[in-house]
């Protein structure tokens, strides 16, 4: 008997490792979920508190006053045929407007077109939506601004040169896109405006 017991004693240490490495994994584990909730947690609360906010034209924002004229209308829905044709039907609400300062110049206009729709990486398809747009096909041309309040992302690019120097930015977050013109502006200059206006026509 006793022979039969020394036989069977070496059982007991063996399962003892094997509890180690089983509290070791779990341990590894409750890391990994941990990590992950703290990564992913704050980009999932983003695309749900990002996720189809209020689009409107209001008639005005700050000195600058919607412009109604038919080119106006066709400069303006000309944009959201550019964000249709590279977003394809994903858009839902779409609005277009061209806004004019107090002194009513078109020169100095505005020109905006955004939509509703929902984007996993909206800072990187920002950047390819206005590359495409304003013609360079680099990303890595444009500038990054502040967004403002709302947050998410905003670019700004310059096209042609000259008299024909175009400014034009866009905003990008998990649930809306934009793209506007501002001619003879500076992309500082369309920057401000850009905050400025989005405040008014986009709502959480």
């Amino acid at each position: 008997m006793t022979e039969l017991v020394s036989l069977q004693e070496p059982t007991e240490p063996e399962s003892r490792p094997r509890t180690s490495r089983v509290k070791i994994l779990l341990a590894v584990l409750g890391v990994s979920v941990v990590v992950a909730s703290l990564t992913l947690g704050p980009t999932v609360w983003r695309m749900v508190s990002q996720r189809s906010p209020e689009l409107t034209v209001p008639p005005n924002v700050g000195t600058f006053t919607v412009h109604t004229s038919e080119v106006g209308k066709q400069a303006s829905s000309d944009l959201i045929t550019a964000l249709r044709a590279e977003f394809d039907d994903d858009l839902s609400n779409t609005i277009d407007a061209i806004y004019l300062d107090a002194d009513q110049n078109v020169n100095k206009s505005v020109i905006i077109a955004a939509a509703t729709v929902f984007l996993f990486n909206p800072e990187a398809e920002l950047g390819t939506f206005m590359a495409i747009a304003g013609g360079s096909g680099d990303s890595s041309q444009l500038t990054t601004v502040e967004p403002g309040p709302l947050n998410g992302h905003m670019k700004c690019g310059e096209s042609g040169e000259g008299q024909d120097l175009l400014t034009y930015c866009g905003w990008a977050d998990h649930g809306s896109i934009a793209i506007a013109l501002f001619p003879g502006r500076s992309i500082n200059e369309a920057a401000k405006l850009m905050v400025e206006i989005r405040g008014a026509i986009q709502k959480r």
